[in-house]
């Protein structure tokens, strides 16, 4: 891959605007976890898995990982640039290039926010005490407690790519940073009226995608299942956003 190329990755996935999200996640959590403060019965694992299952939270999972990134597409367009890194590096090599960062961007937002919400709680309450659901409970209950925050952390993460890959393929048919970053919760309303009713506990879900946790026969199986899932999931919507280019490009 061209130097060319590598710059805006690295400018664009390393940047202040992620961590920025990422510090929203935390001021969230903490401004949520307020009232619970010098609580007996709160542990931190606790309170994230509880702060996170409401609509509030849906919010926060649904438009802050396209924010670092996924909207630069959009912003590219509204400065003229596309033509001149299409150019440099090819329709399909500028998508991917974009796609990729997107998708890393979403995950380190996720991540780095939850890890730092974590980090700060955890200096005020115990890690763990209960769990409020089914899942990640294996490497807690056997004394691993870090091992559960890893792993649940990276499942949210791998949500949070897939948000952000999203909102930058809905910018290749519409470049319109607003419309790319409220995308994704806009899809995820529309797909949670068609699937109402199915089942909350599984991949099939759609909405599971996003924002749910499904159930599989272990920890780890759960996180790698959904790995797969979003790579797969990924990869289609390249392919659509290379489509969506191509054609914007031969329309121009």
């Amino acid at each position: 891959m061209k130097a060319s190329a590598i710059r805006p990755f690295l400018k664009g996935v390393f940047s202040l605007r992620l961590l920025g999200c990422a510090a929203v996640i935390v001021v969230f959590h903490l401004l949520m976890d307020v009232g619970n403060w010098g609580g007996s019965e709160t542990c931190v694992w606790n309170k994230m898995c509880l702060a996170t299952m409401g609509g509030t939270g849906y919010l926060f999972w649904l438009i802050l990982p396209a924010i670092p990134y996924a909207i630069s597409l959009a912003e590219d367009w509204k400065s003229h640039a596309v033509p001149y890194w299409a150019v440099r590096t090819g329709i399909d090599r500028y998508v991917s290039f974009k796609l990729i960062a997107s998708a890393v961007s979403g995950f380190l937002t996720i991540f780095i926010g939850y890890w730092l919400y974590a980090l700060i709680d955890g200096l005020f309450h115990p890690w763990y005490l209960y769990s409020p659901m089914d899942s990640f409970k294996f490497y807690a209950e056997n004394g691993q407690v870090w091992l559960t925050f890893m792993t649940y952390i990276i499942y949210r993460s791998f949500s949070g790519a897939l948000v952000a890959v999203l909102g930058f393929t809905v910018s290749t048919f519409i470049p319109n940073p607003y419309i790319a970053a409220a995308s994704p919760l806009a899809i995820f309303m529309v797909i949670s009226r068609l699937v109402n009713g199915m089942d909350q506990n599984t991949l099939r879900n759609p909405t599971v995608w996003f924002v749910g946790i499904h159930l599989s026969s272990n920890d780890a199986a759960v996180v790698i299942e959904k790995a797969v899932l979003t790579v797969i999931l990924c990869i289609v919507l390249e392919m659509a956003a290379v489509l969506a280019m191509r054609r914007r490009f031969q329309h121009a």
